[in-house]
């Protein structure tokens, strides 16, 4: 049997618990972050799962600022402010959403507020009844589900 004989040295993995993964086994598999997150909209999810995660400042901004960006934002954020053109960004809570870049794709949870100064501008959102303003070209902002 393969209980507690392997050849690393065994200090703590005891008390009946399976051991930490350390390369392939079934159990470790850590879940898809679009998995847990409850979204369905294969789009959403390709951002989720392969964008690079980042949160808000401590006053609750952030700022997209590098072209050809997938990003995942986790919390809850007062600014997001996306200026990185050809950019794909998934968020959560958002009070204000500025987009001054173009060829830009936004899924979000829930936004008050849209602003829109950039060409090709696409905003999802689930929740929320948001106030959309600006002088952006082609830019579509429509409600979704999950």
């Amino acid at each position: 049997t393969s209980q507690g004989t392997t050849s690393q040295s065994q200090t703590a993995p005891a008390q009946g618990a399976p051991a930490p993964a350390q390369g392939g086994g079934q159990a470790s598999r850590q879940p898809d972050p679009a998995e847990a997150s409850g979204v369905t909209n294969p789009d959403w999810q390709a951002i989720i799962s392969g964008g690079s995660q980042t949160r808000p400042d401590a006053s609750g901004n952030l700022s997209v600022d590098d072209a050809v960006s997938t990003v995942n934002v986790t919390g809850d954020v007062r600014t997001l402010t996306i200026s990185g053109a050809m950019s794909d960004v998934a968020a959560q809570k958002v009070e204000k959403l500025v987009v001054t870049a173009s060829t830009v794709n936004v899924y979000v949870e829930s936004v008050k507020e849209v602003e829109i100064q950039g060409a090709d501008v696409n905003v999802y959102w689930v929740s929320g009844n948001p106030t959309v303003t600006g002088d952006g070209a082609n830019h579509n902002v429509t409600q979704i589900t999950r």
